[in-house]
């Protein structure tokens, strides 16, 4: 899934493809992210909706500005797995982590956002994080039926 390539979701063509596009090379934002990444997918193609792509596309993203602004961390983490009925999106970072329960009003934003998106397309989101041991950010999408067989 393109998403993995940080590509804007008008871009997605359903390969499970890296960047090393011009339009990603160029992005200043995610330049630093391209460094510490590591992709890990079973996916081929997908056959999702495009408000579903959309949502994912930028719950990942949400993540990695995360991880740029507040995570100080090494490594980020980046997998998109099946499994059965469901696609995993997990973004896994080692960086400084955080207390949930502390967290300022004006820092919740972002998580908030991501959240409803997946609301918004049904999905299950969990975040994990604790200071001194990095952030979890996931995404469980269910695969419809008519979708599954194909």
């Amino acid at each position: 899934l393109c998403t993995l390539s940080l590509f804007p979701p008008e871009h997605f063509n359903g390969n499970c493809i890296q960047c090393n596009t011009p339009y990603c090379k160029n992005a200043k934002l995610f330049s630093a992210v391209n460094q510490m990444t590591s992709f890990k997918c079973n996916i081929e193609r997908t056959q999702l909706e495009s408000d579903v792509k959309t949502a994912v596309f930028r719950i990942i993203q949400e993540s990695l500005t995360n991880v740029l602004k507040h995570a100080n961390a090494q490594k980020v983490k980046i997998s998109f797995m099946r499994s059965h009925n469901y696609y995993m999106v997990d973004v896994i970072d080692n960086g400084v982590g955080f207390s949930l329960d502390h967290m300022s009003i004006g820092n919740r934003f972002g998580i908030l956002g991501m959240r409803e998106r997946a609301q918004n397309i049904g999905a299950e989101f969990m975040i994990s994080s604790n200071p001194g041991k990095g952030t979890r950010v996931a995404l469980k999408v269910k695969i419809l039926e008519s979708v599954s067989k194909a």
